[in-house]
């Protein structure tokens, strides 16, 4: 017979595998919201279940996806707040300690490991301070001070069952300090920038010669009638092959869908007529140019991210894309001849673009940019500028080892303001100290295990083993060893006997021998390691939905949450790596007065949820593996008769739900991220 046990190592060294990947980003974890369906009990939701039906409808009710970054995961271990009158277990090597309360936290969130119990009586002493070798307390408990929990993790991850276990040398918490985005928070004016490097759109454009006038328009300037005076010709078949752009002095919001037939646009039917429009106002039909601009690091002049400024209108397929460069310096990174980008149509609008190459050494004009001060190192951002504002601001380098930053944009303009993104620390651990003065192969306690009879004062205890400068003494209370007391630990024992003697203690089989066992320390020695040493094998992750702006619009609320390992985008299957992702299509439709939030929609065999509505303008999501842009009409799935034409498709997901691990699924009450209402998520994964 062959038996076999997994030791508490194995499952601590998966922790610490898992919470590396993530410091190491060598993969990508991201927390998810889902399930705005109701339960059946909203108050009682089901418990999840382990097959593969559950794993599709988790994924088919997820909506958002938000990274977790260095700074929202710990490992942890079970507490043992320190409490009066109660026993404490002692370290003891021989012994399963990982269901015992061997260690205990204080109320200045020390954390110290009992190494003597005092033959087992109760603590009436709270351990107190930060000495470097083991101490006394007045009731006779040993204690080693192991580290100190620092507000911010223990605000984080600790609970009633769990506070937060370290390693001060290892644990990129405290070295890491990275920035993982910035906002701006105003965006100023009167910045500049001069393109040195800019990106073209090739024209393929298709469609001219329309022409159209406005016949009629109600009291309140909405347009009720168009006349289509030519329908031009060689205009794309795309259900928005060119725009409608009315030149006027007051009017605003009307929407328009052109009708195409063999290149010749055969009608304007009028989706929105807006307000304040008159009679003198004209019409023009016209396809716009795409206009994006690149956005250059300021260290590699690599292409970190396109920025559009015009999505354009007629293209009948995916346009390219050519670097124009003022003085030709920019390369290719990965072997081409110059950077690559490809731009992707929908609908006659480019939609989106893939860098495939980011290139490097393209010039960028400097005129304006963001100066970092802060205590960390590396960290760098690129402004992006248009119309003299702050717009947008792309991290080229989250740096390391922050614990404040300061951004300051500088240039020719005033009044912006970009803020780093980052969960502060000003920490300054003395546990690498700890860490480092820790004594292997240290006994600090012999264990009595027979306290023996007809013993005197004359008594000695040896111990013999393969360490140097282990010394105890006896204490003897009526001829019997009570307690041995330890006056040196020594160092370097890997094994140790104790021996008592008595040398006028006379040889005889009606006397009973003491007996006692030396207890060793880790390896390393108590405090080298306390992760190993207190069984921290237990993963917390947090994460904090606040100040989302999409979370906020939407206004929806969510009953599953989750963890879910490198998922891919849809467009290239590539890891995701941003911050967050919004898993939905923004539609606009003829008319969705009857459309409400949470409805099920078909179009053709997919079914979509509608996620919220604005005017005609609805979020839905797809609940299918098979991803399809939406086209034609919705039908209602409770009643397939009444249908919603699609005008336009505003925006679609990038992220594809159904790609990455799925490692983690709660059930919940329905719980509502706002901007008033932050939601804090904190989960614990026993490994």
């Amino acid at each position: 017979m062959v038996t076999s046990v997994l030791k508490p190592g194995f499952q601590v060294s998966i922790a610490r595998s898992l919470i590396n990947e993530i410091y190491n980003q060598r993969s990508f974890f991201y927390y998810f919201l889902g399930k705005v369906e109701p339960w059946e009990d909203e108050f009682n939701p089901p418990d999840p279940i382990n097959s593969a039906q559950e794993d599709v409808d988790t994924r088919d009710n997820l909506l958002y996806l938000r990274r977790i970054v260095p700074n929202d995961v710990s490992l942890v271990t079970y507490s043992n707040i320190w409490e009066p009158n109660l026993v404490y277990e002692m370290w003891d090597h021989t012994r399963a300690l990982q269901d015992t309360n061997f260690f205990v936290l204080n109320s200045e969130f020390n954390v110290y490991k009992c190494l003597d119990n005092n033959n087992e009586t109760v603590s009436t002493v709270e351990p107190a301070g930060t000495p470097l070798v083991a101490f006394n307390t007045s009731d006779g408990y040993l204690w080693k001070y192991m580290y100190n929990i620092p507000t911010f993790k223990r605000r984080k991850f600790s609970a009633r069952s769990f506070i937060p276990v370290q390693r001060a040398i290892s644990d990129n918490f405290y070295s890491r300090g990275s920035i993982e985005e910035a906002v701006v928070v105003s965006a100023g004016s009167g910045y500049t920038e001069t393109l040195l490097t800019t990106l073209v759109v090739q024209n393929t454009r298709v469609g001219s010669g329309a022409t159209a006038s406005i016949a009629s328009v109600s009291a309140q300037g909405e347009i009720t009638g168009v006349t289509l005076t030519n329908g031009g010709s060689d205009y794309a078949t795309v259900d928005n092959p060119a725009s409608v752009i009315i030149n006027t002095i007051n009017g605003s919001s009307a929407v328009f869908e052109l009708t195409v037939v063999d290149g010749d646009i055969t009608g304007i039917d009028i989706i929105d007529g807006g307000l304040n429009y008159t009679l003198s106002d004209t019409i023009s039909i016209t396809t716009e140019a795409c206009v994006v601009r690149p956005v250059i690091s300021r260290t590699t002049g690599s292409i970190l991210s396109v920025s559009v400024i015009n999505s354009g209108s007629g293209y009948a397929s995916d346009p390219t894309i050519t670097i124009v460069e003022d003085i030709p310096v920019g390369e290719g990174l990965y072997g081409n001849p110059k950077a690559v980008i490809k731009a992707f149509a929908f609908q006659g609008k480019v939609v989106n673009f893939t860098i495939e190459d980011p290139g490097q050494t393209y010039d960028v004009d400097t005129s304006t940019s963001i100066v970092v001060q802060g205590d960390g190192e590396g960290a760098s951002f690129a402004p992006v500028v248009l119309d003299g504002e702050i717009v947008d601001v792309v991290v080229e380098n989250a740096g390391i080892g922050y614990s404040f930053i300061n951004l300051l944009v500088v240039g020719a303009g005033t009044g912006a303001v970009v803020q780093g993104v980052f969960l502060q620390s000003d920490f300054i651990s003395d546990q690498s100290i700890v860490e480092q003065s820790a004594i292997p192969g240290a006994i600090h306690t012999i264990r009595l295990t027979q306290s023996g009879d007809s013993y005197s004062s004359l008594t000695t205890i040896s111990i013999i083993g393969d360490g140097i400068g282990a010394q105890a003494v006896p204490v003897i209370e009526n001829g019997q060893v009570v307690k041995i007391n330890m006056t040196a630990p020594g160092y370097g024992y890997t094994r140790a006997q104790v021996v008592i003697t008595d040398s006028i203690r006379p040889p005889s089989t009606s006397f009973t021998d003491a007996e006692a066992y030396a207890i060793l320390p880790p390896i390393k020695g108590h405090g080298f390691d306390a992760v190993e040493e207190l069984y921290g094998n237990v993963l917390s992750v947090y994460s904090l939905f606040q100040g989302d702006i999409e979370l906020s619009n939407i206004g929806q609320d969510y009953r599953q949450y989750g963890i879910i390992k490198n998922p891919v985008d849809l467009l290239g299957g590539r890891r995701l790596t941003d911050i967050r992702y919004f898993i939905s299509f923004d539609i606009q439709v003829s008319d969705a007065t009857t459309i409400e939030p949470d409805d099920l929609l078909l179009n053709g065999v997919i079914s979509y949820r509608v996620i919220s509505k604005s005017g005609n303008l609805i979020t839905v999501q797809q609940l299918s593996y098979r991803y399809e842009i939406p086209v034609g009409s919705f039908q209602r799935v409770d009643d397939p008769q009444v249908e919603y034409g699609i005008t336009f498709v505003e925006s679609f997901p990038t992220a594809d739900k159904y790609s990455g691990d799925l490692l983690f699924l709660s059930n919940t009450e329905p719980f509502s991220p706002t901007a008033e209402q932050v939601v804090a998520v904190r989960t614990y994964i026993e490994t």
